[in-house]
């Protein structure tokens, strides 16, 4: 048995903050590399996927969008509407925190841990994808204290109208990127 996995470790909750066309996928990636190293396991929440199990947003779940484009602004405007119809900045994080109480009660019965009461995780770490609004921090904090991190992203607007134009432009079959410029520019803008 190696030393690090005779240490034990605490539970980590890691929100991702980045704008649209940032590529949280690869920050994602080298997060859990360098985590699963360290004899973590990672458990990715994704926070626009929370939407699904509401009502008036389950039929995004559906897919069946256009184009990357479609996709993007549905979800924007859904979180968007979700925040005012509730009037509270910090409703995905809320909806975040409920989904890490469910992974964790189902990982402690796989684990046989549970006794009755839910206890933070050993050397387990819950990666929120993506933080968009300054409330759902000021939650997380409020709720995990200093197990929680922020990790924040920066991509430069001309890479990530780039990628941006790329995906939606790969979504419609097409290769001419430049067509979807507008668009990016448009989720962008947002």
């Amino acid at each position: 048995m190696s030393q690090l996995s005779a240490l034990s470790g605490p539970e980590l909750v890691l929100g991702l903050v980045g704008a649209v066309g940032s590529d949280l996928q690869a920050v994602t990636r080298t997060l859990t590399s360098e985590l699963e190293r360290v004899r973590y396991t990672v458990e990715e929440i994704h926070v626009s996927s929370l939407l699904h199990q509401l009502e008036p947003y389950a039929r995004l779940g559906n897919g069946g969008f256009e184009s990357e484009f479609q996709r993007i602004r549905e979800y924007m405007k859904a979180g968007t509407e979700l925040r005012n119809r509730t009037n509270a900045g910090e409703v995905m994080a809320l909806l975040a925190i409920s989904a890490i109480n469910r992974r964790r009660r189902a990982l402690q019965s796989s684990r046989s841990q549970l006794d009755g009461a839910m206890r933070p995780l050993q050397r387990t770490a819950f990666v929120i994808r993506s933080l968009k609004h300054p409330d759902e921090i000021q939650v997380l904090r409020h709720v995990y204290g200093r197990a929680f991190s922020v990790i924040s992203t920066y991509s430069p607007r001309q890479d990530r109208v780039e990628k941006l134009a790329s995906m939606i432009a790969e979504s419609r079959g097409e290769t001419y990127v430049d067509g979807s410029r507008a668009q990016a520019e448009h989720l962008i803008e947002i």
